[in-house]
């Protein structure tokens, strides 16, 4: 990493994370083949030293080749070396965000004719990445979750992007394959732009209509819901011959058998909500609705998985 990109890097960060005064910043590398173990270093927000210390290796890796990320929302604590953390580990939600990996002409346009205009907008190698910070940072990841989906939804951007979310740090080069020396840079900043959650309200995901009724089992508390991710999760790669990507998500058959149905053809499972997609009819399959059908419940002791989540 150059210092030029260096200083894209950092002055990007600190802006996103103006608002935060404590908690954990997280830096990952992810290997493009989605074979390697996937190191994170956490940072104390406001540490500019060691940030500069971090990016700097974060810099080195992504010249050999690793894809460089960051966790959009801070952690409460400093996470293990091989641990990016999950929702129950967030602190607050600096921004919220679309991942819009799609033609650029058409992305931009969408993102041009929104209501609300982006803080920042990165051009990612092939499509973009907007941001809107938000005047305080938010602790409400249910609100939040559900408005990120409805982004997602409004201008057509990856539907399974949340608050425990990385995304690719701008400065840094874009080693998906067949993209690679494509360099992921910011193209728009507005940083004194910066948004009260309240105001992204009416563009939250519309409930689906559903006859599903969420089984009443415990699941109130944090704990107990990563049981429930960490239990579906476990399911998704033993009965639907699950395989993990490259970034970071689960590629397996759809839980509603398709016809001539195989592996990643027509599902997609996020293992940091519990969340799937089905890419035909049946759409967003939520974590409880996912249990139900698989037959399994957080209530029955079950193999932790021991897999690494990457980041996309």
């Amino acid at each position: 990493m150059k210092s030029k990109e260096m200083m894209e890097a950092l002055t990007f960060l600190q802006d996103l994370f103006e608002g935060c005064s404590s908690g954990y910043l997280t830096l990952t590398a992810i290997h493009p083949d989605g074979q390697h173990p996937v190191p994170s270093r956490h940072v104390p927000i406001g540490d500019e030293f060691l940030l500069r210390e971090a990016l700097k290796r974060l810099g080195q890796a992504n010249d050999a080749g690793w894809g460089a990320y960051f966790g959009v929302a801070v952690r409460q604590n400093a996470l293990g070396r091989w641990s990016r953390g999950g929702r129950h580990n967030l602190l607050c939600l600096p921004a919220l965000y679309v991942d819009l990996d799609r033609d650029p002409d058409e992305a931009w346009t969408r993102l041009a004719w929104f209501d609300l205009p982006p803080s920042v907008i990165i051009r990612s190698g092939r499509g973009y990445h907007a941001y809107w910070y938000l005047l305080t940072p938010t602790d409400d990841f249910d609100t939040a979750d559900w408005v990120l989906h409805g982004l997602a939804k409004r201008l057509e951007g990856d539907p399974a992007v949340t608050t425990a979310h990385s995304m690719r740090l701008p400065g840094t080069v874009n080693t998906k394959p067949g993209r690679e020396g494509l360099l992921c840079t910011v193209v728009r900043a507005y940083p004194e732009r910066r948004y009260a959650l309240s105001e992204f309200l009416p563009y939250g995901e519309t409930p689906p209509k559903s006859t599903f009724v969420r089984p009443r089992l415990h699941i109130g508390s944090k704990p107990d819901r990563q049981l429930w991710v960490e239990t579906v999760t476990e399911a998704v790669m033993t009965q639907l011959e699950g395989r993990w990507k490259a970034n970071g998500f689960i590629a397996a058959r759809c839980p509603y058998c398709h016809l001539r149905d195989r592996v990643g053809m027509h599902f997609s499972y996020n293992p940091e909500s519990g969340i799937g997609r089905c890419f035909g009819k049946h759409g967003l399959i939520g974590l409880y609705e996912l249990a139900e059908i698989l037959g399994v419940s957080a209530q029955i002791e079950s193999p932790r998985r021991t897999h690494t989540a990457a980041p996309r």
